[in-house]
């Protein structure tokens, strides 16, 4: 009698592993030089600029919490409130804590 063939390995990649892999320092950035190139404000220019520039990650992570407290200034409560979730989605974790407490 033929022994049944053993189940197919499930895919090691689960749906959380897949999100920590688009989590990027990169990917923050780029999300924030897109929200910055709209506001349409000389405040918000100077910190694209600023973003564009950075190349250290103390620097970046400088320049995007500078961003984070300048936009309430620039736009509705509701709209910060939906950019900090974007960018809590798309920082590596370790630097999370620095964003969700930003006002």
């Amino acid at each position: 009698e033929p022994t049944p063939a053993p189940p197919a390995a499930a895919p090691a990649a689960t749906a959380s592993t897949a999100v920590e892999r688009r989590r990027s320092l990169v990917a923050a950035r780029i999300y924030v030089l897109g929200i910055l190139e709209m506001q349409r404000h000389p405040q918000a220019a100077a910190l694209f600029r600023d973003l564009q520039q950075a190349r250290a990650e103390r620097d970046v992570l400088q320049v995007l919490q500078s961003a984070m407290r300048m936009l309430p200034g620039l736009t509705s409560e509701g709209y910060c409130q939906r950019v900090r979730q974007r960018l809590l989605e798309a920082l590596p974790l370790e630097h999370c804590d620095a964003f969700a407490e930003a006002a």
